[in-house]
């Protein structure tokens, strides 16, 4: 991974923030990393600036909900990949509250460095494919009322269209023996 990702952090914890900044610091990645304590709107103006390949977000965020700055961000850009972390016991059921949206990922607290570091270079592999997809088929909603998951199904039924159209070719044949 020898290109320069842009990494943001949101964690209301200084010391959290100043861990993880100092983990990625001492790792062989090549990134600029954005923290923040809170999405306030320097915050907003920086993901508005920059390409972010990874988003790494506290659900606990003191008086916010990580969650949803997550629905905030995703409004705002597509494509985004997120690394959720928490210190406390969250289980797959809690996590449901995403309501499906990206739950790419998520980490307890405490992170050991070799864990976290893998952790985000399978993301930046995944944003890698996933950013390029999603703003190619998803670059803007088309009606208000739309969903991203109802614009995925109408990718879906496309593509079962065209595999349907490919067999039923594939069973003509091209030419006759006379």
């Amino acid at each position: 991974m020898n290109e320069n990702h842009k990494l943001v952090i949101l964690d209301d914890n200084k010391a959290v923030l100043a861990s993880l900044n100092d983990m990625l610091n001492k790792s062989s990645l090549s990134c600029d990393v954005y923290c923040f304590l809170k999405a306030q709107k320097n915050f907003w103006d920086i993901i508005e600036d920059i390409d972010v390949d990874l988003f790494i977000i506290d659900i606990r965020l003191g008086d916010e909900d990580g969650r949803n700055v997550t629905e905030q961000i995703i409004e705002k850009k597509r494509g985004c990949v997120f690394l959720f972390m928490s210190g406390y016991d969250y289980t797959i059921d809690s996590l449901s509250n995403f309501k499906g949206k990206c739950i790419y990922d998520f980490m307890a607290k405490p992170i050991s460095q070799y864990s976290f570091i893998n952790r985000i270079v399978s993301l930046l592999n995944i944003a890698k494919t996933f950013k390029p997809l999603a703003k190619e088929y998803f670059p803007q909603l088309i009606e208000p009322d739309d969903s991203v998951r109802n614009q995925f199904n109408k990718m879906v039924q496309r593509d079962r269209t065209m595999i349907k159209n490919f067999r039923e070719n594939m069973t003509t044949p091209i030419f006759t023996l006379g």
